[in-house]
């Protein structure tokens, strides 16, 4: 397991080098004196967003346990909907498609929702700063209920010959990849949510290069959730839904982290 984090932290490395050479505006300095600059300014919504990503690794490892103990299992209820209209999205499987969807799923998924962020701190775009910690936290917060109290499993455990492909490409990333999202937290699609969120901010960020690469990005995690055996159609919908009213409400709504400050640098100053 610890190699596969290697891997992926090496992998958004190189991902975050390209990423700020064709992303970041000709504009604004590439420079380490900037990035200290830039996380120092915005240290309290980074540290926001970290308590928002730790609340969905509890969540991840300890409370979907208990939607398999406690909770109520839609999945039947999903399955009677939908039936195996899934199965449809492995109608054509390729060895050089299933290796591109993987790569989208455990790595480009992981980008988008760091670089995202990092991009705007690094562009010292406060609005888009302010609307990705929000909308992430609304993500998050709508999702946490469902994942509690309504587990869906995921659709190739369920459907007769749905490939689970996700599991095909690298064995040794299998039980890395089981850790982190487990098998029962399907409806909502936080990759589509999340996804969608980031493509949804970038058309309001104003920053066109970074915007298109966002949106294709999201319609290839979206693909890749299908294709790759791990959800339903409907929670697609679902997650493409809670996207776009998550990345709205995070631009529109308003709001300041300025008081959590001031009480952190008053402790300090004790």
């Amino acid at each position: 397991m610890i190699l596969i984090i290697a891997v992926i932290f090496a992998v958004n490395l190189i991902l975050f080098y390209f990423g700020a050479k064709i992303f970041i505006p000709d504009k604004v300095p590439l420079s380490w004196n900037r990035v200290e600059e830039m996380v120092l300014k915005y240290k309290i919504y980074m540290f926001a967003l970290v308590m928002v990503f730790l609340l969905n690794t509890v969540q991840n490892r300890f409370l979907s346990d208990l939607g398999e103990a406690f909770g109520i299992d839609l999945t039947p209820l999903v399955y009677g909907v939908e039936g195996n209209l899934a199965l449809l999205t492995q109608y054509f499987i390729n060895p050089i498609l299933t290796g591109y969807l993987f790569f989208v799923y455990v790595f480009i998924y992981i980008f988008l929702i760091i670089f995202s962020i990092s991009f705007y701190i690094y562009c010292d775009d406060l609005k888009n700063v302010k609307a990705t910690v929000l909308a992430y936290f609304i993500n998050y917060m709508v999702a946490l209920p469902f994942f509690i109290f309504f587990p869906v499993y995921e659709s190739w455990m369920v459907i007769e010959g749905m490939a689970p492909l996700l599991f095909s490409v690298n064995f040794y990333a299998n039980d890395f990849i089981i850790w982190v999202n487990g098998v029962n937290n399907c409806m909502p699609s936080l990759h589509t949510s999340i996804s969608v969120t980031v493509a949804v901010l970038s058309s309001f960020s104003g920053y066109r290069r970074w915007s298109v690469f966002a949106w294709v990005m999201a319609i290839s995690v979206i693909a890749a959730t299908l294709y790759l055996g791990i959800h339903w159609i409907l929670d697609v919908i679902a997650g493409i839904l809670l996207g776009v009213v998550a990345g709205y409400l995070g631009y529109k709504i308003d709001y300041n982290l300025e008081l959590i400050e001031s009480l952190f640098e008053d402790i300090k100053k004790r």
